[in-house]
């Protein structure tokens, strides 16, 4: 079997997650196990132990790569062709499960939300500097997505969450490679239809602008609390290496890369806080400036960055649910 830089998880989607994955420790439900085994076999619980010691190293030519979903039944993956495990797939019930990808050799871990069985538009999301897929506000926009018949795929980028990486070597062009690919991996997904749209906050937000620019088969971005320019980061360097960013960032900005947010990305949403305090809603000015018709813009006028007032976030998400089909 010739190995694929990605690969998906097909697991049971009703139960709940036992919870995250610690960083560094492998999901025990992607598994490289002896080629000798069966095609597809009923395995129990108590092989998990032995299937935590086999690590999946990309780029490797292992024969066979096998996915174990929590009901136990250990199915095999042979390049976009997947296998799911039937039992999970209840009519009308939303679900969820585990996606994985790989950018420049490091695992992305996903999760993604699907209103039920069939073929679906889907928004990825797109988290901030230090946030995760597990914000808050991403797994209620998740919900509200599914609830408009919309798949949801959250991610962490590397170096965050329970992807592999380290804060510290984070960069803008490693992110914008992280998200496209997510993007090519969830094309080729049986429950995507094609449609796809692109949902960033903060760093996330500037990062899907480069990404949407260069991929017309975006249908539609929006973006929440996006900054126009990273050059203001240069007085702030001190704080945000002590949160753990390390100096390839400030590097890159030095060389000039990606320092300004792309110009002429057309359905474009932008969405932010009239009393943001890290990113100052001049910067929402700009990028509506630079971008291409259709596109709009919605200030909230006393939402602070992280749209934490309960108000502020169920319009944010009402007003990107409403773009997205809108450009259905």
């Amino acid at each position: 079997m010739t190995w694929t830089n990605f690969f998906f998880i097909r697991s049971a989607t009703r139960i709940p997650s036992p919870g995250p994955t610690p960083r560094g420790a492998f999901n025990a439900e992607a598994a490289v196990l002896p080629a000798n085994l069966p095609h597809k076999i009923a395995t129990p619980f108590s092989w998990v132990k032995e299937i935590r010691r086999k690590k999946v190293i990309p780029g490797s030519p292992h024969q066979t790569l096998r996915c174990l979903g929590r009901s136990g039944m250990l199915i095999q993956n042979h390049r976009h062709q997947f296998v799911p495990n039937r039992k999970t797939r209840s009519s009308g019930v939303p679900m969820r499960e585990p996606l994985l990808t790989w950018s420049d050799g490091v695992r992305i871990d996903g999760m993604l939300h699907l209103p039920g069985p069939g073929r679906w538009p889907c928004v990825i999301t797109a988290h901030g500097l230090f946030s995760a897929k597990a914000s808050d506000k991403f797994i209620l926009l998740a919900a509200r997505l599914t609830e408009a018949g919309f798949a949801c795929l959250r991610f962490d980028f590397r170096g965050c969450g329970e992807s592999g990486g380290e804060l510290k070597d984070t960069t803008v062009s490693g992110r914008i490679s992280d998200l496209k690919a997510v993007l090519t991996s969830i094309r080729g997904h049986q429950a995507v239809d094609g449609r796809l749209f692109l949902m960033g906050s903060s760093l996330g937000g500037y990062v899907s602008l480069f990404v949407a620019a260069g991929q017309p088969d975006v249908s539609a971005t929006a973006l929440w609390a996006t900054p126009a320019t990273l050059r203001h980061l240069d007085i702030r360097k001190d704080t945000l290496q002590a949160h753990g960013l390390g100096e390839p960032f400030f590097q890159e900005m030095t060389q000039g890369s990606f320092v300004e947010a792309p110009a002429g990305v057309s359905r474009c949403l932008i969405i932010h806080g009239g009393d943001d305090e890290l990113v100052p809603c001049a910067h929402a000015h700009d990028l509506y400036e630079r971008a291409n018709e259709p596109k709009a813009l919605e200030v909230l006028p006393n939402a602070d960055h992280r749209l934490t007032d309960a108000e502020d976030r169920e319009r944010a998400i009402h007003l990107t649910v409403a773009w997205f089909k809108r450009h259905l």
